[in-house]
């Protein structure tokens, strides 16, 4: 080979290591518009949502779903997307749920992730009536249902396990109450709420680090399954708690390492090869609050070009509304931390 053909062949190198150029601002701006109108073309009459578009509206994926509504009302003020959120508040406050025991017979809308949205949607616009229902749904399922904080982080890793997933949806899934309760904390200081995520976030580093046999979600395994989700919930609930501080940064790069050359994220080791739309959501969130923003706007690239048409995206061959929401989301989160 010659010497300029030699010099040809590492230029080729190079350019394919390059990820693709940043998008514009203008260029998120309509994607979390067009990610939102998809939301509100999807919301159903009842004020919620399907898990697979189309379909009858789940219970338990509001507040996750319609937090991609608010960053785009937080953005616009568009009044459509504040009909949509008074309309899934609505829908909340009609579906009260029944337990018994812990188990649930009648389905209600009390996942963390709503408690959340509420929390954030009165901050936004200063109604105390969204944060009320989010407190009062917590406090029962806190104390009513299982008893403590404890007890009910103990309760979601113990219902994964028994579903088989030994796996990253443990820590994951426990954060999203870790992120609930701070949320809480934050508009109800003084109320114990921060000590809830203490325990909660406990539960995850015992699950992760424990003092005897195997760890229920191992780190050192790429091959588990949901194992970027399960580092995202894991940075996230030793971030903002006193629990496992000692372990962030070594989390931190293991999800670093996660991130493909085109900026997404895998879902786990086994599936290296392509990137995922809620893995790479949620790591751009954690990236984001960490400052690592060059990454962060690198993964939220990705999910605007990984974008359909409508808006949505297209996720394991069907079209979920928790995910378009979580996407979009994410990208208004780099967008609102991003200098242009």
């Amino acid at each position: 080979m010659s010497k300029l053909a030699k010099i040809a062949l590492v230029l080729v190198i190079l350019l394919a290591a390059i990820p693709a150029m940043t998008i514009s601002e203008d260029g998120y701006r309509n994607s979390i518009i067009s990610g939102a109108d998809r939301l509100v073309a999807t919301q159903n009459s009842d004020g919620g949502w399907p898990w697979v578009i189309p379909g009858a509206s789940t219970t338990n994926t509001l507040g996750v779903t319609a937090l991609g509504v608010l960053e785009a009302y937080r953005m616009t003020g568009d009044s459509d997307y504040m009909t949509s959120m008074d309309n899934a508040y609505a829908y909340a406050a009609s579906k009260a749920p029944v337990y018994t025991g812990t188990q649930e017979t009648t389905k209600g809308v009390d996942s963390c992730p709503d408690f959340v949205f509420f929390v954030k949607l009165s901050k936004l616009t200063h109604d105390s009536k969204y944060a009320t229902l989010a407190k009062q749904r917590y406090d029962y399922k806190r104390d009513s249902v299982y008893g403590s904080a404890t007890a009910w982080a103990e309760h979601i890793r113990d219902a994964r396990i028994g579903q088989g997933y030994s796996n990253g949806i443990i820590p994951w899934d426990i954060d999203k109450c870790v992120k609930a309760a701070i949320a809480l904390d934050e508009y109800y200081p003084g109320q114990g709420y921060d000590n809830d995520a203490e325990d909660m976030a406990q539960v995850i580093y015992d699950a992760m680090y424990p003092t005897s046999g195997d760890p229920i979600f191992d780190a050192e395994n790429r091959t588990e399954w949901w194992y970027t989700l399960g580092l995202s919930g894991a940075v996230n609930a030793f971030s903002v708690t006193d629990v496992g501080n000692d372990k962030v940064n070594d989390l931190i790069n293991k999800l670093i390492s996660c991130q493909r050359i085109d900026g997404s994220f895998i879902w786990s080791g086994e599936y290296a090869d392509e990137g995922d739309v809620q893995s790479t959501a949620y790591a751009v969130m954690e990236l984001v609050k960490i400052d690592e923003i060059g990454r962060a706007i690198d993964g939220a690239d990705w999910l605007i070009r990984s974008q359909s048409e409508n808006g949505g995206w297209i996720y394991l061959g069907d079209e979920y509304a928790e995910v378009n929401g979580e996407a979009t989301y994410a990208i208004a989160l780099v967008m609102s931390n991003a200098v242009w």
